[in-house]
């Protein structure tokens, strides 16, 4: 057995109890007390050693603490560049020389974002928060030192493009976060164990179109469409909000992570929201501290969370007061609403899923299973249009459940692309 291996087996208990550590009063994205919840990563994250909270929990850990740590990020190894190839064959069409230098420096930055994980292989008796990944594939960068979820969309976009290795890499990203959906059940935010309790916008199901439709490689989708199921199911299951409407009950979806402490990789930024104390504004107005009960607490590191599950941390939309976000205030994140908003565009997300894989289904032959998820998207869009569209601004709105009506605030998420 494989060191990979082994760590998916591992991995694969962890997640097995809906990926989420309960003990007591404790709701945590997995059981380690070390990068997940508990007093010691309470003391080092308050303690603020460094500037970043993500740095402690993206430490590999030694054998004996007395070692200290490992460099954050040792899990991973870094692809020669001269191991990857570029075809960039649409440049040759693009005239304008800033467009044409301006993409050419993006491709050139694709090979100094490529790794593969080698786990504990570059550091003995190392623990790590990284979830193991078979393939190589392309890391954001800065420090988010991992795979992450919705930007591997936008990087696939620009691998595909870009051709030459990349095109195999790019197969490879979709190949991982199938590994994921068939271990965990879901995709999580990044790969680290710390992200265990929460996905991000599901793009995976239109990650395999894109593919699909720009390789031709169809054979992706024998193993694809029911790991696509299996992901629609965990947002069904664990993410989904009815709503009662002119005798109606319409089912749509929405942010909402079962998470009562601070993040790790914000730990010190969530601890300080949560236990603020008074606030000066520039303006010479003192806010005083405002002291949240143990409920109200673990309800604003639920927003928290679920916020960041959203892809937009943070945005005046999760806010019950948003014109908090406008101003210099105390604290508006403390107003966070996020689960209590019923996102346009993670709905339209999950209309064009549903579409997907009932064209996916076409393309294999199954034309009943074809029509039944094209129902299910007619569904959603019925829902969507009876909740959320504004007949006045010709535009759809995020639907707020605690004022059971759409929310009249106009953003990007609710208008149609040109495509």
């Amino acid at each position: 057995m494989t060191a990979t291996t082994s760590a998916w087996g591992l991995l694969a208990l962890a997640a097995s109890a809906a990926s989420l550590y309960v003990d007591g009063n404790v709701t945590a994205p997995c059981d380690s007390p070390l990068y997940c919840h508990g007093e010691l990563l309470k003391a080092i994250q308050l303690a603020a050693p460094f500037s970043d909270s993500k740095t402690f929990v993206d430490f590999a850990l030694q054998a004996f603490l007395t070692t200290y740590f490992g460099e954050a990020g040792a899990e991973l190894e870094a692809v020669p560049p001269g191991d990857l190839s570029v075809n960039a064959t649409f440049l040759d069409s693009v005239t304008d020389p800033d467009i044409h230098d301006y993409v050419s420096q993006v491709i050139d930055i694709w090979p100094d974002l490529t790794r593969k994980y080698v786990g504990a292989s570059n550091c003995t008796g190392c623990v790590n928060s990284f979830i193991p990944l078979n393939r190589t594939f392309v890391v954001a960068g800065g420090r988010f030192r991992e795979a992450y979820y919705w930007d591997s969309f936008w990087i696939l976009e620009g691998l595909l493009r870009t051709q030459g290795s990349f095109t195999e890499i790019a197969g490879n990203i979709i190949e991982n976060f199938l590994d994921l959906v068939e271990t965990i059940g879901f995709v999580p935010n990044g790969a680290r164990v710390y992200y265990l309790n929460r996905s991000q916008p599901p793009l995976l199901a239109l990650m395999v179109k894109t593919y699909v439709e720009y390789t031709g490689n169809t054979t992706i989708l024998e193993r694809a469409i029911p790991l696509l199921e299996k992901e629609n199911e965990f947002w069904t299951t664990n993410r989904t909000v009815e709503i009662q409407k002119d005798d109606r009950t319409y089912s749509l979806n929405h942010y909402a992570v079962e998470n009562n402490q601070p993040r790790p990789e914000s730990y010190l930024e969530d601890y300080q929201t949560a236990n603020n104390e008074s606030y000066y504004a520039e303006g010479g107005i003192i806010y005083p501290g405002t002291d949240l009960d143990d409920s109200a607490m673990a309800l604003l590191y639920s927003n928290l969370a679920s916020g960041a599950e959203s892809g937009w941390d943070y945005s005046s939309r999760w806010l019950a007061y948003p014109e908090d976000a406008a101003e210099d205030i105390y604290f508006p994140l403390r107003s966070l609403n996020t689960r209590n908003v019923v996102p346009v565009d993670l709905n339209s997300i999950l209309y064009g899923n549903e579409l997907a894989i009932a064209e996916f289904y076409n393309l294999t032959g199954n034309d009943t299973a074809a029509a039944q998820w094209t129902e299910r998207a007619a569904n959603r869009s019925e829902a969507m249009y009876k909740l959320m569209w504004n007949e006045t601004e010709f535009v759809y709105f995020d639907y707020n459940l605690t004022r059971a009506n759409r929310r009249a605030a106009l953003i990007l998420a609710g208008c149609l692309g040109s495509s």
